[in-house]
Formats: structure tokens, sequence, C-alpha cells
């Protein structure tokens, strides 16, 4: 087996066994995603794992990473698919 078909990912084993993160506690009120509540919960950055807060977008680590520093851009404007469909 090479090394690219079996991904080692200790760090995973927290979410493999179902253990909570802070960022897996945040309520996600209806019409928001799950990033938007994170960026509005009021937690600590530091809890939420937010490195970076601009005027168009945030970015956070993800808590449960394939790779190590795994970064999320997110925008602050929500797109929502159901207006471009037909």
């Amino acid at each position: 087996m090479s090394q690219l078909e079996h991904l080692w990912a200790g760090w995973r084993q927290a979410y493999i066994k179902g253990e909570t993160s802070p960022q897996s506690l945040v309520e996600t009120p209806e019409g928001l995603s799950i990033f938007s509540a994170i960026e509005q919960s009021g937690l600590p950055d530091e809890e939420t794992l937010i490195i970076y807060r601009g005027e168009t977008c945030f970015a956070l680590l993800n808590v449960y990473p394939y790779t190590t520093g795994h970064t999320m851009i997110i925008p602050l404007r929500e797109f929502r698919l159901e207006r471009w469909k037909h």
C-alpha cells in the first residue's frame, strides 16, 4: 500500500470517537450556515479556531483536518443556491 492509499490523520480520532469540539457546540440558527453561526457565535476566536477576520471574509482552521494547517476562507456574504435555481 502506498502512502497515498493510506492516509493517517491520528488527530481525527476525537471525531471518529464522537467527541465534541467548541465549534461543534455552536447552535446553527435557521437560515444560517454552520460557518456563519461560528463567526457570529460570540465565542473567542481561540475556541472557534478563527485565525483572521476581514471586511469581506474570515479564515478558520478545520477542527478535524486531513492535513496539517487546513485553512478555510469563508466569505461574510452568504450565497444561497436556491436564488439561482430555475
